[in-house]
């Protein structure tokens, strides 16, 4: 007999509704294509549904989502990655095209989806103090464009 699924239909609804828009947005930053990135935001709630129909337990929510998002990305290959910054979320962010895809998800995790270096290690694997060398790294990217921008 399978066993019961940790999450009730009415806690993944209330998952989706507190976490759909933030996974979108993160695809979206690293997937130029708006459709694809919608794809990928469903199949990772799927992925959640899935492992709480086997009977597992979420420790973190948010650090499960972004995880099952970074490797769902990660599997369609470096060809989906987005090249620019989707126009419809600004040009605040259009310093995003001159990082690495490496650099570029750091980024991304820390500074739009506000999440500590300890916790893009769980997300991503790997220790949080490179995670931090590389925050300070994007940093001193960043001071660079903008000393060339003025």
């Amino acid at each position: 007999m399978p066993h019961p699924s940790i999450f009730t239909e009415e806690d993944f609804l209330a998952a989706y509704d507190a976490h759909a828009d933030d996974i979108f947005r993160h695809c979206h930053l690293q997937v130029a294509d708006r459709e694809l990135s919608k794809e990928l935001m469903t199949r990772t709630f799927q992925e959640l549904w899935l492992f709480s129909a086997r009977g597992n337990a979420v420790d973190n929510l948010k650090i499960f989502l972004f995880r099952a998002a970074n490797k769902l990305i990660e599997e369609r290959g470096e060809e989906v990655v987005a090249a620019t910054v989707p126009e419809e979320l600004g040009a605040s962010l259009s310093f995003l095209h001159e990082l690495s895809p490496r650099h570029r998800k750091v980024c991304i995790l820390h500074h739009v989806d506000g999440f500590s270096a300890d916790e893009i290690g769980e997300i991503l694997g790997g220790s949080p103090r490179a995670y931090r060398a590389t925050l300070r790294d994007i940093a001193n990217r960043f001071s660079l464009l903008i000393a060339h921008a003025a």
